[in-house]
């Protein structure tokens, strides 16, 4: 296993040499930092972190401290980050994934950084990444299979989930996770998947079925009806899961309110409210929040440097991040029951700043832009989104049935 030093390193050098290779082809005449190699770099970069004491390992020998109270009383929150050997993929990978890892296929839903929304470049380290609490010897995690069944054996037919892009991506790597266990998604209409997986033994029936929707809520005024939708969507459900924290706390009081009135009706049900914690960005500064970030993202040609195009640790790793903070804050303030039950998902990212992709390059036609005539390059950083890995989702699909279960 690499220490927390050389993993570092071996992600920061693969991300520095994209990030070259995409710069010398938007401006061939610069190339100021064709004089340094990945691994000088990547040495450097580390050595800063050190002198700053940024926590840049995200796997550990002991529970990360960044977990919250309530969190630890799930047993899949005991764990922690750990590197799989080469021994052991076979244990935690299908054989196409395993080849996906190894680069010789490629495609949706398999760990390549090409089965999600936003393709990146990314370190393939960081795919040989898995939760330990997921393990076989410590229990191991159920899957969105698992959900599926616990759910038709109920009469329970309906999951929603409310949210933003970051939903929208569980959305997408729930499916994934239910492909891989045979199981049929077809759309019918855009947002609603109908979900469709061969009955287990005992349950009297040939096919287990649920229908499981995505409503968009960026923002309630740039949702799917707005706050109406929301309310006949939620009105509907038999399980929910709602979160909106990357985009502000507009209107959250409003969305809130009405999750607490639907988990009112639940009481005495086997039917659900839960409000999902945000993932934690990694924009380098103080929070590795989009709105504190402190790299530039537009600066004269002769200034540009593939080092500025990288996402990394956050200085303050001590303090809850302040989305999830405000937001259950007000969840406090109005739901005075606790009807509605919070998925501490946050510590399953916080540490992984090794699975964004980072700076989409000369590609991302949106993102970047070459001024000739100002001699400035402008990008945008993805250090928001994850790259697609079973490794990475399977603790959140493990403490969502933990939680369906109590």
């Amino acid at each position: 296993m690499p220490s927390c030093r050389e993993y570092a390193m071996n992600i920061l050098a693969a991300d520095w040499e994209y990030n070259e290779h995409e710069l010398a082809e938007l401006l061939p005449e610069q190339g100021k930092w064709a004089k340094e190699s990945a691994t000088s770099f990547a040495r450097k970069q580390v050595d800063d972190w050190d002198s700053q004491g940024l926590d840049y390992c995200p796997f550990s020998s002991v529970t990360d401290r960044r977990v919250g109270a309530e969190a630890m009383k799930s047993r899949i929150s005991q764990g922690h980050w750990t590197f799989v050997p080469e021994r052991e993929l076979d244990e935690w990978f299908s054989d196409s994934e395993i080849k996906a890892l190894h680069g010789e296929v490629t495609g949706g839903c398999l760990p390549d950084g090409t089965g999600r929304r936003w393709p990146r470049s990314v370190g393939r380290e960081s795919m040989h990444l898995a939760w330990s609490s997921c393990s076989k010897q410590s229990g191991g995690c159920k899957t969105m299979r698992d959900v599926v069944h616990w759910m038709t054996t109920r009469g329970l037919t309906r999951l929603l989930l409310v949210g933003d892009s970051m939903m929208e991506q569980f959305w997408g790597a729930a499916q994934c996770s239910l492909e891989k266990e045979d199981c049929t998604a077809v759309e019918a209409p855009p947002g609603h998947k109908r979900v469709s997986c061969p009955s287990r033994s005992g349950t009297g029936r040939a096919f287990e079925e649920i229908d499981f929707i995505m409503l968009p809520m960026h923002r309630v005024e740039q949702g799917s009806g707005g706050l109406d939708n929301v309310t006949a969507e939620l009105d509907r459900a038999d399980i929910a899961i709602v979160n909106q924290g990357h985009h502000g706390p507009d209107h959250m009081d409003a969305v809130m309110k009405l999750m607490v009135e639907k988990a009112k009706k639940n009481v005495g049900t086997q039917r659900k409210v839960f409000w999902s914690q945000s993932t934690q960005p990694h924009f380098p500064g103080e929070d590795g929040s989009f709105k504190e970030r402190v790299a530039p993202n537009d600066v004269d040609f002769n200034q540009v440097d593939p080092s500025l195009m990288l996402c990394g640790p956050f200085k303050n790793d001590s303090r809850q991040f302040s989305a999830n903070a405000d937001a259950e804050a007000l969840l406090k303030q109005i739901d005075d029951k606790s009807n509605v039950r919070v998925l501490p998902f946050h510590q399953f990212s916080a540490g992984r700043w090794d699975m964004h992709g980072n700076w989409g390059g000369r590609r991302d036609e949106a993102g970047t832009k070459v001024d000739v005539d100002a001699r400035r390059l402008h990008w945008q950083n993805d250090c928001l989104h994850f790259v697609y890995s079973p490794t990475f989702y399977a603790p959140y699909f493990g403490l969502l049935n933990e939680a369906l279960e109590r």
